[in-house]
């Protein structure tokens, strides 16, 4: 989910909508290794890591 908003974002960058910008592996690869970086990172705090997990499952329950 995080890669759409990133691209709905880049897509109202400068106030009106760029439809010229595509959702491609390529254009969103740095993006989605970032948030894996990141949730890497999260696994060595247990307070951060144990809140990530229960947000996690909160949100695949409210998606069934």
């Amino acid at each position: 989910m995080v890669l759409q908003i990133k691209c709905c974002l880049n897509s109202w960058e400068y106030g009106w909508f760029n439809k010229e910008q595509k959702f491609t592996a390529e254009v969103y690869k740095p993006v989605y290794d970032m948030v894996l970086e990141l949730i890497e990172a999260l696994k060595m705090d247990d307070y951060h890591w144990t809140k990530f997990c229960a947000a996690r499952r909160s949100w695949a329950a409210e998606a069934k």
